[in-house]
Order: C-alpha cells, then structure tokens, then sequence
C-alpha cells in the first residue's frame, strides 16, 4: 500500500486506515505504508487499534511518512509489549532525529524486542 497518499486528504486519515487494517490485520506479516502521509496524528490513532489484531506482523515499513520520534518510539513500545514477532522496521525519511533515535533504541534493548533490521536512512539524524 505504499505510495498511495492514504492520509493525504483531510478527514479521511483516520477512517482509511482503520477500514484497510482492521480487514486484513489478522494475518499481515508484511505491512508496507510507505509514502502514505501518514503523521503524527494518524499514528496516534493507530495506536488505538488492537495492537492485539496483528500478531503475525514481522516486517513494517513506514518510510517517507512525516513521523517524528515521539510515534514511532510510541509505536515500537506497544509492539514489544504485546509481543509482536516484529524483526524488521523501516523508517527511512522519517523525522526520526537524535531523540527519537536514542529513545527508539532503548525500546529495540528491551526484553521482547525481535528487530533484526533497523532502517534510519535519512531521519535527519547529525552527529
């Protein structure tokens, strides 16, 4: 579902996503969102989801979404809490930044964390 501007429209963020998830949550092992406008806002609402509904989901690609650190460290901490075998997450071209970074790394530390394949290209992080 990448490329398709998903939350481009106002008002329909939350509700397409909702809809495209909860029809096809059960059995996902690969979700690719990438390109999707997805921010900060629609991740918040995801969030309300049942994490529960995708307990297969090994790979997610959330690239090119104006994300920052504060959703996706969100994100990744309810996927390690209900023990997603989640191994692969991309975020390239989020706005993942320092921060983020250093919190999102503390949550991939914990016990329960299954990422073998991180992707941080271009989350504007600096030295």
């Amino acid at each position: 579902m990448s490329n398709n501007k998903l939350c481009a429209e106002e008002g329909n963020e939350t509700k397409h996503l909702r809809e495209i998830f909860l029809s096809v949550a059960s059995t996902l092992e690969t979700l690719q969102i990438a390109e999707n406008s997805i921010c900060d806002a629609e991740m918040t609402e995801f969030l309300q989801l049942p994490i529960s509904s995708m307990p297969r989901l090994k790979s997610l690609d959330l690239s090119r979404n104006p994300l920052t650190g504060n959703s996706i460290v969100s994100l990744y901490a309810e996927i390690v809490k209900s023990e997603y075998p989640l191994e692969n997450l991309n975020i390239t071209g989020c706005q993942l930044m320092n921060h983020g970074l250093a919190e999102l790394l503390r949550e991939v530390e914990q016990p329960g964390s299954c990422i073998t394949y991180l992707n941080l290209t271009a989350c504007r992080l600096t030295e």
